[in-house]
């Protein structure tokens, strides 16, 4: 998948004309929407209960999304709608059904209306042949959809640059139909071009109004790190799914596949299909070259069945995240599910098996998938692990923000730190009755993310830890751990334990028992608390936290909301 960018955007244009206000806005897909209720200076301070949102897709149409100030939970978008405290429309990660006429209504009597036209910009590549592996990319498309109510398409009203800025072709193409515009770019025509080619759309002055950047891809170039993660890739081959689809599912696995290293030592990418039965196509150790991998994807076969998910995510536990077949105790563990309908059997509970197992899910469904049933699989937060796409041919326009989150999960909540200073950190872990099963999970998935940043070693980074409740108890000190595959089985293994929260008392334990030359504190070594609670103490703390830093011992302290260390390297 090659690397788009939109780098100009007219943010609005304003025209008023009589009693009605006329804005128009571009957006490109996946980008939240704020649609204003006029312009800055129209006509004072409103007042949201007096504002009305109409909508039109075209003429024909009208349907009311919100209503004295509240968005209409009968619209099919509501979970994507909002009013924000200008009574400004907003429509969360547009797509190509949130194109078209949006008015803003003050008032009932003589109303002032204030129209929004709302148009998508996209490029993205499409097929010139049935299979559905191009390496190259060979044809680019451009489109800008528009409210259907508009003039039609001018002739010359998007044009393909290269990255000097001289014009490759201008002119719409004849699939380009009523307002709605489309281009296309044949790229292995321009092979010699190794550079950027932008689409860019012009008005009628022929000025840039928007300009879209597609990069061809090169391997390796999204996601570059040195993480290891394993991955497995578990796709619904239903008979819901026509050979067309299939083939546009191949070709969305192929662009993601293309964003990562693939190796034994970096990631590894299984992949299983599923119907009524799951099979494993391939496990995580059998394709260690990205060329192997994606001549895999190549030679699937669509199956047809039902749509068994929960026996699906059952199978992958059970069979693909496995030592024997490839998993690594230290990598990052992800499951990006593929899926265009509901389950018929449940989902719930083999999603939990699969997180208590620190195993991340991603969750995509087209079309007639539930989103409460994908909610319920992903992995939270939902915004970055759950997406639900109209129809197959957008799977295309999330390829790059799916990777990129899938690419952040890789790397784990920082950085990865490279250091050769010593480090001796003690985890002080609350383990109190008010941590339920499920925070504590986060908590052990949160510490195996920061073990994961160190370079775990006696000349290197230690790391104790010490759980606590009414009674702290040290788990393992300093020199327990050598490696990090030795640290993760720690971490792993840990159980909750529950009682109070006395913080203070485990504060001066870690002092008095953790940083102690005799169970591998070292002298010349940065000294580094890193304390986990999820409420206020029973105890005093002020004066044990203190004779910590008394002792040249820094402290960092986590509340509720866990979030990464980059500070702590």
């Amino acid at each position: 998948m090659a690397l788009l960018e939109v780098i100009f955007a007219v943010g609005l244009l304003f025209e008023v004309v009589n009693s009605q206000e006329k804005i128009y806005r571009i957006l490109q897909p996946e980008q939240d929407a704020t649609l204003p209720c006029g312009s800055p200076s129209s006509s004072g301070p409103l007042q949201c209960s007096d504002i009305s949102w109409l909508y039109n897709r075209d003429p024909s149409e009208t349907v009311m999304e919100a209503s004295s100030g509240e968005v209409k939970q009968t619209s099919s978008r509501a979970d994507r709608l909002s009013l924000d405290s200008n009574c400004s429309l907003v429509i969360k990660r547009v797509t190509a059904e949130d194109v078209g006429l949006y008015m803003c209504r003050r008032g009932d009597s003589d109303p002032y209306d204030v129209n929004v036209y709302l148009s998508l910009f996209t490029v993205f590549p499409t097929l010139t042949h049935s299979d559905p592996r191009s390496p190259n990319d060979p044809r680019l498309e451009c489109s800008l959809l528009r409210y259907r109510g508009l003039s039609s398409c001018q002739p010359n009203s998007l044009r393909w640059v290269d990255e000097t800025g001289a014009v490759i072709t201008d002119g719409v193409t004849e699939s380009s139909r009523d307002a709605d515009c489309f281009s296309d770019l044949n790229v292995t025509h321009q092979i010699s071009n190794n550079g950027k080619f932008s689409c860019q759309s012009v008005n009628e002055e022929n000025n840039v109004e928007i300009q879209a950047d597609y990069t061809p891809f090169q391997p390796g170039t999204r996601c570059k790190m040195t993480a290891k993660a394993d991955i497995v890739l578990l796709v619904d081959v239903s008979s819901s799914i026509s050979p067309d689809d299939f083939r546009t599912i191949l070709r969305f696995i192929t662009d993601i596949v293309g964003m990562f290293d693939i190796g034994p030592d970096r990631v590894q990418i299984g992949l299983t299909q599923y119907s009524d039965v799951p099979r494993t196509q391939w496990h995580l150790n059998v394709h260690r070259t990205k060329k192997s991998l994606l001549k895999g994807v190549n030679d699937l076969q669509h199956i047809g069945g039902g749509t068994e998910t929960g026996r699906a995510l059952t199978h992958i536990l059970e069979n693909d995240f496995k030592p024997e077949v490839g998993m690594r105790e230290d990598s990052r563990k992800i499951v990006i599910l593929f899926t265009d309908g509901e389950s018929t059997d449940f989902v719930i509970m083999p999603s939990q098996h699969l997180r208590d197992n620190g195993i991340e899910l991603y969750a995509i469904g087209v079309d007639g998938a539930g989103a409460k049933e994908l909610k319920s699989i992903a992995s939270d937060p939902h915004d970055t692990h759950m997406y639900l796409v109209k129809n197959f041919d957008d799977l295309l326009d999330i390829t790059t923000t799916l990777t990129d989150n899938v690419c952040d999960s890789i790397k784990g909540p920082g950085t990865q730190c490279k250091t050769t200073a010593k480090a001796d950190i003690v985890l002080l872990v609350d383990d109190s009755g008010s941590i339920s099963p499920e925070n504590f999970r986060t908590i052990l998935h949160f510490i195996t993310d920061i073990v994961g940043m160190f370079d775990i070693g006696p000349n290197r980074v230690q790391i104790g830890l010490t759980q606590y409740s009414d009674v702290p108890k040290t788990q393992w000190h300093l020199n327990v751990h050598r490696t990090k595959k030795s640290l993760l089985k720690g971490v792993n293994d840990l159980q909750h334990i529950g009682g109070g929260t006395e913080t203070g008392r485990a504060l001066t334990h870690i002092l008095e028992n953790d940083f102690q030359p005799n169970v591998g504190m070292r002298e010349d070594s940065q000294k580094i608390v890193i304390l986990f609670t999820d409420g206020e103490s029973t105890d005093f703390v002020i004066m044990p936290s203190q004779h910590l830093r008394d002792n040249g011992i820094e402290l960092y302290a986590i509340g509720r909301r866990w979030k990464g260390l980059n500070k702590v390297c």
